[in-house]
């Protein structure tokens, strides 16, 4: 590994140690095929607060990156809905704990021709997994996001990760791209929250561990793999056109250190989460059934 750093850099107070190949990749996350991610993130963590980069990705703080609690409203026992939230969400059973939680995605393509930007200029999307968030007032969450800010340009696309209520930290480069099989990890750690992100097709990777915010309580009471209408969502943000988003290889570990899907049991209560405008109920994005507890598809319904 140490053959790889060119450079390390300070933003916003964090060291971020970027890697000049992927070459490092195996050896920080050991993960050799989407489903070995279960037998855990691999490798030793950097040091608490730091940043570690491989691939062309870089910091870049003129992108903001701002997640929204869920703020969900009860449909059935078993399904809820919310403004900027949908996909699918495990809340712990009396006792137990959510230590970890993955997923794998392909990163879909947004289509700005096909969006509506709301009244900031903007239209968003972004895929992420998470822990907390569904009953507290903390995120520890990492994904990819993308932006519209007109209807006849591309999107653009970046990496984030975000110990809500601070700020999102966003990474910039050509890394995530549409199409782009995308594995994320969010895991407790001895030493606080390691948040992984690996782009399987090229190669680019984001690994840091993280306090919990001062002042903030983070209690692992939930795990997410959810796509979101970022910031504050509509009207402000519109939901931009992704089409489908396919989630697979879906796993939650409890605290105690057992493994499942992401199926109600014994652990663990399952949630589906729609996401839906509360000024009129138009449905913005659904998710499909939860095969095996270890996949789902999510469809774009509405911009807004």
């Amino acid at each position: 590994m140490r053959g790889l750093i060119r450079r390390a850099t300070v933003v916003a107070g964090a060291a971020v140690v970027v890697l000049g190949s992927a070459g490092g990749l195996a050896a920080a996350t050991a993960l050799t095929a989407p489903a070995a991610t279960a037998a855990g993130g691999g490798g030793s963590p950097p040091p608490v607060g730091t940043v570690r980069v491989t691939g062309s990705l870089r910091v870049d703080p003129s992108l903001h990156y701002r997640t929204e609690l869920a703020r969900p409203r009860t449909l059935t026992a078993s399904t809820i809905t919310t403004s900027n939230w949908s996909g699918y969400a495990v809340r712990a059973n009396s006792g137990q704990t959510i230590g970890r939680i993955q997923g794998l995605f392909s990163i879909p393509n947004v289509d700005c021709a096909r969006s509506t930007l709301g009244t900031s200029g903007s239209a968003l999307w972004s895929d992420w997994v998470g822990l907390d968030g569904r009953t507290t007032s903390t995120v520890e969450q990492i994904g990819v996001a993308a932006e519209c800010t007109s209807t006849t340009g591309p999107a653009t696309y970046f990496a984030f990760y975000e110990m809500y209520p601070s700020n999102g930290v966003t990474l910039t480069g050509t890394g995530v791209n549409p199409g782009d099989a995308i594995v994320v990890i969010v895991q407790k750690v001895s030493t606080g929250w390691k948040l992984l992100l690996q782009d399987r097709t090229t190669g680019a990777s984001v690994t840091t561990v993280q306090t919990c915010p001062s002042g903030s309580t983070c209690r692992d009471a939930s795990g997410e793999v959810i796509t979101e209408d970022y910031n504050t969502s509509v009207p402000a943000y519109n939901l931009a056109d992704f089409g489908i988003d396919n989630q697979t290889d879906l796993l939650a570990t409890s605290g105690s250190g057992r493994n499942g899907g992401l199926g109600s049991g014994s652990l663990w209560t399952s949630y589906t989460i729609d996401m839906a405008n509360p000024a009129n109920n138009h449905r913005m994005a659904t998710p499909g059934p939860l095969y095996g507890g270890e996949a789902f598809y999510l469809s774009w319904n509405a911009g807004s």
